[in-house]
């Protein structure tokens, strides 16, 4: 997974999910815009939605399709993780789960084969 922690100029693993951008106004003015990341990602990246949940751990889980496969992300407050027990939780949820064969993650997981969401988004925006 890359280690990459901005996007679109902002620090992603200060801002979690917090993420506000500038946008220009018709008049040449700016005004801050929260972005719904959870939203974003998954119009971007094409998921076809199944579920959507957060776990009592305050992770937000979303189930789905992408291109036929099964796929899913997960969106945590990189603030706040633990990394053992940051796996511990996406084994649970995700991993386990043989059905699924892509996830990706809002920041660095200690588990192989996962997708940083925020690489996947860049190359869907500059495709």
């Amino acid at each position: 997974m890359n280690k990459s922690s901005t996007f679109l100029g902002v620090d992603v693993e200060k801002h979690g999910l917090n993420l506000k951008l500038r946008v220009l106004k018709e008049d040449g003015s700016t005004e801050l815009k929260n972005v719904d990341l959870i939203e974003t990602a998954i119009y971007l990246l094409g998921i076809e939605v199944e579920k959507i949940y957060r776990t009592e751990e305050n992770y937000f889980i979303v189930k789905g399709k992408q291109n036929g496969e099964d796929v899913a992300l997960i969106f945590r407050d990189p603030s706040t993780i633990d990394v053992e027990k940051d796996k511990i939780i996406i084994k649970r949820e995700i991993v386990d789960n043989t059905s699924i064969k892509k996830v990706y993650v809002n920041a660095p997981a200690n588990i192989e084969g996962l997708f940083n969401i925020y690489d996947a988004l860049r190359e869907r925006l500059w495709q």
